[in-house]
């Protein structure tokens, strides 16, 4: 059962590092164009709904290995990356969206991909 939620668990991941990368790359060349903020809202929902997964996911993973995990900084240093990557996402990203038209977002795409690829590197090492 462990590897099956492991599998599920990567899958998220995966979801997520597509979704960040392609955010990335809506907004490097050009900005975001009200054609391009559509796309890149339906990717910011796509994202919302595979950070669910993950943490359903970690969750079921978590209390499976709890005793090993309570004392390792580097799981909780992910931790609190995840919920950075959700305040850029969310509360930053998601926000500038709703105010202005066509919003300027490359620098926060680009930091919300380095905390994301942070995230998986500190998986990996756990």
């Amino acid at each position: 059962m462990h590897a099956l939620f492991l599998i599920l668990h990567i899958v998220g991941a995966g979801v997520i590092i597509g979704v960040v990368v392609f955010s990335v790359l809506l907004n490097i060349k050009e900005g975001v164009s009200q054609e391009r903020l559509k796309i890149f809202q339906m990717m910011r929902l796509t994202g919302t709904i595979a950070a669910g997964w993950l943490l359903a996911t970690g969750l079921v993973l978590y209390f499976q290995e709890a005793e090993e995990l309570k004392g390792n900084i580097l799981f909780w240093i992910k931790m609190g990356l995840f919920v950075l990557d959700g305040i850029i996402a969310v509360l930053i990203i998601d926000r500038k969206i709703k105010k202005v038209p066509t919003p300027n977002l490359t620098v926060l795409t680009i930091i919300n991909a380095i905390v994301l690829f942070a995230i998986v590197v500190l998986g990996k090492l756990i």
